[in-house]
């Protein structure tokens, strides 16, 4: 653990803490590097407890409990299954993170977040799912992220692929989680889901990307939240399924893909972020990690922390408290406090809600 004195940007760091390794699933995703682990890697909770409590000694406060493939199938018993989904152990997992909540309220912890969770755990099992989400949001610092791999809304895609969840599945587990995490802790929802979709799996067509599209535009205009939506390109590992069957798309295909993409970005990304961060609100220990030329880009330590652009000239890796007063499509812009109102240019003064270019020029 004393290694981690060593890092550059020691104490502003964050350590991932490994679970276990493998997927509890019977059968796995075609792409899936996981299934390539045959039995489960499992570590015990007081395992976890003491590695973190040994980074703790060393000055480290911020840590992700990641790497497994879905948290909620920590220290699962494999007595039961259904549809292919082993029922999980909330003992196990509400005991780790009480223990975890403890830390944070001691001052030991500064930052906890988790990684995956399988939607098709939430949607076989919304009873047990429930009680581990309750323990979860209560440990994790606001503004968490659950990482939900969806991979395609598509039905085709889902069955060649032996993905986890179709669409109404998805959509319950994602109703459970905002019902427990959307409840806002100093301005920010406590814990919401985070969707991951992938192109390039077997069977995806151009239909595959306007169903991706619709779906997520269902969930924007039901009400429910959406951290983050990550869209990305297969990239195979050798071994897996899809190593040797990688899918040769059309170029029809790939500008499909390439507009709704775009569509999610500035339809659905856009509208989510102004829900979740509205104009006004406070984001606490932001750094600052690159100067440009009158603003510079900073981040929270965090998992899947986002972007905050700043007009401003500061120092490099510099710690600030940021309002946000305006959104793009993936990332915030926003000024430090407290504002200085009566040094900042005209032109960052126009960038807040209501003041317009000609009273920015009069104040």
């Amino acid at each position: 653990a004393k290694v981690i004195k060593n890092h550059d940007h020691f104490p502003d760091i964050i350590c991932e803490i490994e679970t276990y390794r493998g997927c509890p699933r019977q059968q796995h995703c075609s792409f899936c590097y996981e299934a390539l682990f045959t039995d489960l890697d499992v570590r015990t909770i007081k395992d976890v407890l003491y590695e973190i409590d040994e980074l703790i000694e060393y000055g480290v406060k911020r840590f992700r409990i990641g790497r497994q493939a879905d948290i909620l199938q920590y220290q699962t018993e494999f007595k039961e299954f259904k549809n292919g989904f082993p029922r999980p152990n909330p003992k196990a997992v509400i005991e780790l993170f009480e223990e975890l909540y403890s830390r944070r309220k001691e001052g030991k912890i500064e930052t906890l977040n988790i990684d995956n969770a399988n939607p098709g755990t939430i949607s076989n099992f919304p009873t047990e799912s429930k009680a581990m989400l309750l323990a979860i949001a209560k440990a994790v610092s606001p503004g968490d992220t659950i990482a939900l791999g969806v991979e395609s809304f598509d039905p085709v895609v889902i069955q060649k692929n032996n993905l986890k969840v179709h669409a109404e599945e998805l959509i319950h587990a994602i109703e459970l989680i905002n019902s427990i995490g959307a409840k806002r802790d100093k301005g920010i929802p406590k814990l919401l889901p985070g969707i991951n979709l992938i192109h390039g799996l077997k069977g995806e067509s151009g239909e595959t990307f306007k169903k991706n599209f619709e779906e997520l535009l269902s969930i924007k205009d039901s009400g429910l939240l959406l951290k983050r939506i990550n869209i990305r390109k297969l990239t195979p590992f050798p071994g897996t399924v899809m190593a040797n069957k990688k899918e040769v798309l059309s170029k029809k295909v790939i500008n499909r893909f390439e507009y709704f993409r775009e569509k999610i970005r500035s339809e659905i990304d856009l509208p989510m972020l102004k829900s979740i961060y509205p104009a006004g609100t406070l984001i606490e220990n932001v750094k600052i990690f690159e100067c440009n030329n009158g603003y510079v880009r900073g981040k929270q330590i965090a998992s899947y922390a986002i972007t905050i652009h700043i007009p401003l000239e500061l120092e490099l890796y510099s710690m600030h408290d940021v309002v946000i007063i305006q959104h793009k499509e993936r990332s915030l812009l926003g000024l430090p406090i407290p504002i200085k109102i009566n040094e900042l240019q005209a032109n960052v003064l126009s960038l807040i809600s209501g003041i317009s270019k000609k009273t920015a020029g009069t104040i």
